[in-house]
C-alpha cells in the first residue's frame, strides 16, 4: 500500500512540474533571462522583481552546470521591463551627450548592489531623459545587468549591450580593455553607447599609470566614437571621447591624471578632425572641479566647460546619496566638456548633474569589501550589511547639452554597423556550448533550449 502511496505521490509531483514547465513559453522575448541564483534556490517572482525585472514563469532546475550557483532548486525566467517612454528625437544640431560613473566593480572583491543597481539605470535614466544622443559609461568592468562577472559564471546574460541595443541605442564601442592582457587583467570599464550611426571608433590604453594600486591593474584608456546624427535632411558629425582617469590620491596621482588627459588628446589629434566639427569629452576625471589639476586637465585637453545649471553642486556628494549614511565629502569629478579647437556651440552650452533613481526602495548588499566569487543578495546571511536604496550608483550622472549652427553636412554611410544584441547564454552540464534549439528532456518530455555559446570573462577586480 505505501509503495502505491508513494508512487501516486512522485507522479503527482513529476505532473505538477510539467504543468509548471508548459506555463513557460517555447519562444521568449529579446530581453529575457533565466535566473537560478536566489539565496534559498528557489527562484521566484520576488527574485526578478529584486533586479527590477517583471516575472514570467518558473522551473525546476535540470542538469546545472557543475559551477553553477544553485544545483537543485527552481529557476525563474524573468523579463526586462518594456522602455518607459519613447525615446525623443531632436534637431540634429543638438547633441546631449551623458557621462555616467556607474559603480559595476567585480563581485570578488566588492559587493555593492552590482546586480539590483544596473539593471536599473538603463530604464530609469531614460525614463527622466529620453532625448540623449550618447552615453558614456565608467566602471562598466562586468558589462551591467545580468552579466558574467567570472570565469565560472554559467549562467545567461542580459547586458547592457542587450538592453540598450532593444532601448534604441543601437551602435555601441567596444569596451576598452577587453581581452584582458596576463598584466593587466582587468578591462578598463569603459564604452560608448550612440542613438545614431557610429562612423569610426577608436581607444587608447593609458601608458601613464601609478604602480602598486588597483588601476595598474586596469587598461583604463580612452574610448573615441565618430558620431553622425541624421535628423530629417540635416545631418551632422558629432566626435565623442570618453575617459576615466587614475583613481588614487596618492604621491604623484595628479601627474598621471595630466599625463592621461595628453594621452586623450592625443587620440584626438591623431583622427585629424576639421576644426569645423565638434568634439566633446566626457567621465570620470577624478579632479574636484575647483582644484589646480582640473584647471590643468582643461588647458591639456585644450577644453571647456559648459555652464552649470540645475540644482546640484555634485556628481559625487555623500551627503544625499542614499547609498551612504548621509555624512562624507562632495566632490564634483566627473564632466561634459567641449574642444575650443573645434566647432563652438552657437548658443549657451549647458551641463547639469542628473540622478537616475527609482522611486521605491530596494534592498542590496552593501558589505563593500568582502571576499566572495558569487553576488550575495540582501537576504543572505552572509552579507553583513544591508540597505535598501533608490539611488542607483556611488556618483550622480552630468548630462552635456549643445546646440551647433544648422549647416548641413554630407551624408556619409555608416561603416560601424549596430551593434547587435547578445542572446542570452549558458552551457550544458558537460561544459559543451549548446546552440538554439537543441532539445532536453524533462520528465520524459522533449522541449526547445534557447542558447548561444558563453564568452568567458575574467575573474578580476578593480
Amino acid at each position: 500500500m505505501n509503495s502505491i502511496v508513494y508512487t501516486v505521490i512522485i507522479s503527482f509531483f513529476c505532473l505538477t512540474r510539467l504543468l509548471t514547465a508548459a506555463q513557460c513559453p517555447t519562444e521568449r522575448g529579446p530581453l529575457t533571462v533565466w535566473l537560478a541564483d536566489a539565496t534559498n534556490c528557489q527562484a521566484d517572482e520576488a527574485h526578478c522583481n529584486r533586479f527590477g525585472l517583471d516575472y514570467v514563469c518558473s522551473e525546476e532546475i535540470v542538469n546545472p552546470h557543475p559551477n553553477a550557483t544553485c544545483q537543485v532548486g527552481v529557476k525563474a525566467l524573468c523579463s526586462f521591463p518594456p522602455i518607459p517612454s519613447s525615446l525623443v528625437e531632436t534637431p540634429a544640431n543638438t547633441f546631449k551627450q551623458l557621462a555616467y560613473n556607474v559603480w559595476e566593480l567585480r563581485y570578488l572583491y566588492y559587493q555593492i548592489g552590482q546586480r539590483e543597481r544596473t539593471c536599473r539605470i538603463i530604464p530609469e535614466t531614460f525614463r527622466r531623459h529620453p532625448d540623449l544622443d550618447a552615453i558614456i559609461f565608467n566602471e562598466a568592468f562586468m558589462g551591467g545587468c545580468i552579466a558574467g562577472f567570472n570565469l565560472s559564471y554559467s549562467g545567461e546574460k542580459l547586458t547592457f549591450r542587450d538592453i540598450l541595443h532593444e532601448y534604441g541605442f543601437k551602435y555601441i564601442t567596444a569596451t576598452i580593455g577587453n581581452p584582458p592582457t596576463p598584466r593587466k587583467f582587468e578591462n578598463g570599464g569603459i564604452f560608448i553607447a550612440s542613438k545614431w550611426p557610429i562612423l569610426e571608433e577608436d581607444n587608447v590604453i593609458y601608458e601613464a599609470t601609478q604602480p602598486l594600486t588597483a588601476d595598474d591593474l586596469s587598461q583604463k584608456g580612452a574610448s573615441y566614437a565618430k558620431i553622425q546624427k541624421t535628423v530629417g535632411s540635416m545631418s551632422r558629425v558629432y566626435h565623442v571621447l570618453g575617459t576615466h582617469l587614475q583613481a588614487t590620491d596618492n604621491i604623484g596621482s595628479d601627474n598621471v591624471r595630466r599625463n592621461q588627459a595628453r594621452e586623450m588628446h592625443g587620440l584626438m589629434l591623431s583622427k585629424n578632425i576639421p576644426p569645423h566639427e565638434p568634439v566633446i569629452y566626457g567621465g570620470d576625471l577624478n579632479a574636484d572641479r575647483f582644484s589646480d589639476l582640473a584647471a590643468d586637465i582643461f588647458e591639456i585637453l585644450d577644453a571647456s566647460m559648459p555652464v552649470i545649471v540645475g540644482d546640484q553642486n555634485y556628481t559625487k556628494d555623500k551627503t544625499i546619496n542614499d547609498i551612504y549614511d548621509g555624512k562624507g565629502s562632495q566632490k564634483w569629478i566627473d564632466y561634459v566638456l567641449y574642444s575650443n579647437a573645434h566647432l563652438q556651440p552657437s548658443k549657451l552650452a549647458t551641463v547639469q548633474v542628473v540622478i537616475p533613481k527609482t522611486d521605491d526602495p530596494f534592498g542590496v548588499c552593501l558589505d563593500e569589501v568582502r571576499v566572495w566569487p558569487r553576488p550575495l543578495f540582501a537576504d543572505n546571511p552572509r552579507c553583513r550589511k544591508t540597505k535598501n536604496i533608490t539611488d542607483l550608483a556611488d556618483h550622480f550622472a552630468v548630462m552635456g547639452h549643445f546646440q551647433y549652427e544648422e549647416d548641413v553636412t554630407v551624408d556619409v554611410t555608416p561603416t560601424h554597423p549596430p551593434t547587435p544584441p547578445v542572446v542570452a547564454t549558458t552551457i550544458d552540464p558537460a561544459g559543451i556550448n549548446v546552440q538554439p534549439g537543441f532539445p532536453i528532456y524533462r520528465c520524459g518530455l522533449m522541449m526547445p533550449r534557447t542558447a548561444m555559446p558563453t564568452r568567458p570573462t575574467a575573474l578580476i577586480t578593480d
